[in-house]
């Protein structure tokens, strides 16, 4: 059965490819169109443990700025580079050119891409990377409440003393004879 699917594509493809030299359309244009029929290339691939094979392709390369440089000799060496990743939500790794490419989305948006397999964060993954994310930005809410309240203590004390020195500067000028206050009047101005 399989066989008889890929020799059906493969009949789909060079009848396409016939088409595409008679109608004088660029080879992009044409890999573009092959490329929404989402049609099977080979047989059905399986993603690692963690995520979930989906068919599709993320227009681009790494979204991570490693463009076609990222490769990895396995899938599993492409899976665990997207979940070290906070924002890596899918992958799509071939099997031929080794290229890994990682995805900040986790939905593909068109057809598959020549031998490549997309693989998207499960939703046990992914519940597990927004419960570390939750606990990430809780932590940093902590730090920066508790940052809050100890700048908020630290003007407090700081208010503090400077009233206390302002009613022992009231305290001097009332015990002082006139000028005596007009001396340290003087000595604050300078």
């Amino acid at each position: 059965m399989a066989g008889h699917k890929l020799r059906t594509v493969w009949s789909v493809l060079t009848l396409a490819a016939q088409t595409v030299v008679a109608a004088s359309i660029s080879a992009h244009d044409a890999f573009s169109m092959l490329q929404m029929t989402d049609l099977p290339l080979s047989l059905p691939r399986s993603c690692p443990v963690g995520y979930e094979v989906a068919k599709g392709d993320v227009p681009g390369w790494d979204q991570f700025g490693r463009n076609m440089d990222n490769r990895k000799d396995t899938i599993d060496l492409c899976a665990a580079d997207c979940t070290q990743r906070s924002e890596c939500l899918s992958f799509e790794w071939s099997s031929r050119t080794y290229i890994c490419s990682l995805n900040k989305v986790a939905v593909p948006t068109l057809g598959t891409f020549e031998d490549y397999t997309f693989c998207q964060r499960n939703d046990s993954n992914r519940d597990q990377h927004n419960a570390v994310t939750k606990e990430a930005v809780h932590a940093e809410q902590e730090e920066l409440t508790q940052s809050a309240v100890e700048q908020r203590d630290e003007t407090r004390l700081w208010m503090l003393k400077q009233e206390a020195i302002e009613d022992e500067a009231k305290r001097r000028d009332a015990g002082d004879s006139g000028e005596e206050q007009q001396q340290r009047q003087q000595q604050r101005q300078q």
